[in-house]
Order: structure tokens, then sequence, then C-alpha cells
């Protein structure tokens, strides 16, 4: 007969050693780790690209329309002062096309500021505006945009000031005071450039064709706009620059 010790020794179960990885288990497992982290990550990445894309589209759709039905309909005018003659149609400098003009355009600022308002200098670069007028519909009714703005940067500053290792400036990536005075209120694209309007100037006929632009430096953040090249989406293409066409004139 056995004691009851013995019994409770024959119940149990044998015990087993617990087994690890080993190396070559353990290879195998980073390796595919590594292979589908390969194919995936790119993918995403792509993915976000596009999605990136797809933002600035629809702003650059949505900034024109701003500017071609409202901005300019109450203002009588392009959002550039400047480069615009007393009738605020006709160019007064064809610098200003080129670029070799340095003279400050404020750009987008005046969506959210009442040119009257603005400082600057020169302070002769802006005319006069009074607040909307409903009886003769004409006037200042901004803001025009209420999306969260930014500020245009100086053009001297370093571009990345988290990339210790860059030393290419505004400036260097085609932002110069062209498009507009540092601090001024812009909004930037999904890559961090602020949206920018150019006019280029054509013959036609006998007389200039004036037409103005909404400007997105794209994934490489550098302004090459030099020509572009029509999209089915209507948007256009200079290098990887994204643009929609705001509006003609002669």
């Amino acid at each position: 007969m056995h004691s009851p010790k013995t019994a409770v020794r024959s119940l149990q179960l044998p015990s087993r050693r617990r087994r690890g990885l080993t190396l070559l288990e353990l290879v195998m497992v980073v390796s595919i780790l590594a292979i589908l982290t390969a194919l995936v990550v790119p993918g995403m990445s792509d993915q976000q690209e596009e999605t990136r894309k797809t933002v600035a589209k629809a702003t650059l759709q949505e900034l024109r329309d701003v500017i071609a039905n409202r901005y300019w309909p109450d203002m009588g005018k392009f959002p550039q002062p400047n480069v615009l003659d007393n009738s605020g149609l006709r160019l007064s400098s064809t610098a200003q096309i080129t670029g070799t003009s340095t003279t400050a355009l404020p750009q987008l600022h005046f969506l959210f500021v009442n040119p009257n308002q603005y400082v600057s200098t020169p302070t002769t670069q802006y005319v006069a505006v009074s607040d909307y007028d409903p009886q003769v519909r004409i006037g200042w009714n901004g803001p025009y945009v209420m999306t969260k703005s930014t500020v245009y940067p100086n053009p001297n500053n370093v571009r990345f000031s988290s990339d210790t290792t860059n030393t290419s400036t505004w400036s260097d990536y085609g932002f110069t005071n062209l498009y507009g005075n540092a601090g001024d209120y812009t909004i930037n694209d999904p890559w961090g450039s602020p949206y920018v309007t150019i006019i280029r100037a054509s013959a036609h006929g006998s007389s200039t064709l004036y037409t103005a632009f909404l400007v997105s430096a794209g994934p490489n953040r550098r302004l090459d706009n030099t020509t572009w090249t029509s999209n089915v989406d209507g948007t256009l293409n200079s290098g990887d620059d994204l643009a929609l066409q705001i509006k003609a004139w002669k």
C-alpha cells in the first residue's frame, strides 16, 4: 500500500524544460520582419506622398475660388497691389514678372488683412481700401480664409533650422522677397512651404495677356515655375510644382 506522499508523487505530471528560440530561429524571425518592413514601409511612404498631393490640390482649388470669386470681385484687383497700375489690372513693371525685382509682394496676406491696415516700407505700394460697402458691393470683406495661417519666412534664414547640416536659405529654394515680406500671413502646403501667387505675361496679338497662378512648391519644396504642363485634373506642373490658374486678363 502506497503512503499518501507516494500517491501524490504518482499523480504529478513529468516536468518539461522550457525551450527558447535558437540563434538560427531568431535570425530567421528578424529576417522575415525586415522583409515585411521593406515591403510595407515604401508603400506607406508612397501613399502618404499621394495624400499630401491630394491635400495640396484641394487647397489650391479652395484658395483659387476664394481669390477669383470673392476677393477679386470685392476689390476689383488681384492681391498684389504694387505690381498693378491704378486700374488694378495691368502690371506696372515687367521686373515683377521676370522675378528680377526685389520688391516684396504681400501675396495671400491680404486674404487675412485689409491692405489699408498693412504697415510696411515703402507704404506707397499700397492703396487705402475701405471696408466692404454692402450698397455698392465694393471693399475689403475679409478675412476671406478662416484656416489657421502661418507667416511668410525671412528669405535669408536657413530653410530648416532643425537640420543642422542644411545651410540653404528660403531664398535658395525660390522664396525671395518677390513673394512677400517676412512675417506676412500666408498658408503652408503639406510640405511646409508657403503657397504663392505668380503672374506670367505672354503676347496676345498686339497686346499682352497676363495670367495669374496659385502655386505650391511641391515635394522638393523648391519653386521650379519656369514652364507648366497641364494635368487632367486641371492642375499644372513645372518640375514637381503644383499650380492652378486663377485668372487671365489683358
